[in-house]
C-alpha cells in the first residue's frame, strides 16, 4: 500500500485500543514499514496521539 492510497477513516477509540490493532483491522497484514508510515501520518494528523501503544477514549 502506498501512502497515496490512504483514505481518511473516522474511528472512535475504544478502551484497550492501540494503533497497531486499529491499523490491522482496516488494512490487514502489512509490512512494518507500511505500519510505521501509517502511524506517522496519524500522529501528524492527530497531535494528541503521542504513544501509539496507548490510546485514550475521549468522552464528549
Amino acid at each position: 500500500m502506498l501512502s497515496s492510497q490512504l483514505d481518511t477513516i473516522a474511528y472512535q477509540v475504544q478502551p484497550g485500543d492501540n494503533l497497531t490493532r486499529i491499523i490491522h483491522r482496516y488494512y490487514g497484514a502489512i509490512s512494518p514499514q507500511q505500519r510505521q508510515s501509517i502511524i506517522a501520518q496519524i500522529q501528524r494528523d492527530n497531535t494528541l496521539v503521542r504513544n501509539p501503544a496507548t490510546l485514550y477514549p475521549i468522552n464528549y
